[in-house]
């Protein structure tokens, strides 16, 4: 019964991370109206957490979201840092 939880959980997790609409790092790097900076896709899924109209669903995957987010924002630090620098 306990294994069955593990999978269950387990595949609802997947199932809100399939349908939620993506990294906040990749919306930011490739959104060419946004300046590339450090950490843009952590502040924009930030700011998309805090607006008022964004919908429970929306909020929710972006929480879950926001991790992964942070740790790929750090590993392009070496590429978005030197840009924002020089700026």
């Amino acid at each position: 019964m306990k294994k069955l939880r593990q999978i269950s959980v387990v595949f609802a997790l997947a199932g809100v991370l399939a349908a939620q609409p993506g990294c906040m790092t990749l919306d930011h790097l490739l959104d060419t109206q946004q300046p590339v900076s450090m950490y843009g896709g952590t502040t924009s899924s930030y700011e998309e957490i805090e607006d008022v109209n964004t919908g429970w669903f929306g909020v929710l995957c972006r929480i879950i979201d926001l991790p992964l987010t942070i740790v790929a924002d750090t590993v392009l630090l070496p590429i978005t840092a030197p840009i924002q620098l020089t700026r």
